[in-house]
């Protein structure tokens, strides 16, 4: 495993630990009565700066934050980019906790915290972008193929006239004009044009160009 694929996988091993540390707290104070402490684990969402919500409603929403954050981490591919704006929710929680109080060295776990947030959220926009560039490779590449199969069969065959079910195209110098003459004097190939009398092809075309007339 080298060190891209440590930095990827940081992400949601952070998240396991945070998740699991919140499920404990959360079993410990609902059967135990235990303090809410340390305080980020209630201000992992902005929640927090509304005076009516309760200490458990914010642990609350801190856990489903978090689980949900795991979750989506663990699912990987395009399920990351979804995790990025609850990530963010977590992150404007944080900030706000951090701009309204003193600096301290009680403080210093919710700054730890927060920057590991912050990690979180700079890999996954990194994953991200990747992600998005590859699948734009991948739709370009795909859009191409088809040009280059219907152009490289002749010099003188383009898209519209390959979508006519004849091998007549690959005659040069003949348009889908001429194509669909021959197609109406019964030469439905290259093969019936080649077998077909000269003096009588003329017969027909002349017979048919006086039809037209």
């Amino acid at each position: 495993m080298n060190l891209k694929e440590i930095w990827d996988d940081l992400p949601p091993l952070f998240l396991i630990f945070i998740s699991s540390f919140l499920s404990i707290k959360m079993i410990f104070i609902v059967f135990f009565n235990t303090p809410f402490d340390p305080g980020f684990i209630l201000h992992l969402s902005p929640l927090h700066m509304v005076k009516s919500v309760t200490d458990l409603q914010l642990l609350t929403t801190s856990l489903v934050l978090t689980i949900s954050d795991l979750y989506l981490h663990l699912k990987r591919g395009k399920f990351r980019v979804y995790s990025i704006p609850i990530t963010m929710i977590i992150l404007s929680g944080l900030s706000l906790s951090i701009v309204s109080s003193d600096v301290g060295i009680e403080m210093g776990v919710e700054y730890a915290i927060f920057l590991a947030f912050l990690m979180v959220l700079s890999v996954d926009i990194k994953i991200s972008l990747i992600t998005h560039k590859s699948m734009e490779t991948e739709f370009e590449e795909r859009i191409e193929t088809p040009t280059f199969y219907s152009n490289s069969l002749h010099p003188s065959v383009d898209f519209n006239r390959n979508k006519i079910p004849t091998d007549l195209v690959l005659i040069s110098d003949i348009d889908k004009e001429h194509i669909e003459i021959l197609r109406s004097l019964g030469i439905k190939n290259v093969d019936d044009l080649a077998n077909v009398d000269a003096s009588k092809l003329v017969k027909d075309f002349k017979r048919y160009m006086k039809e037209l007339e």
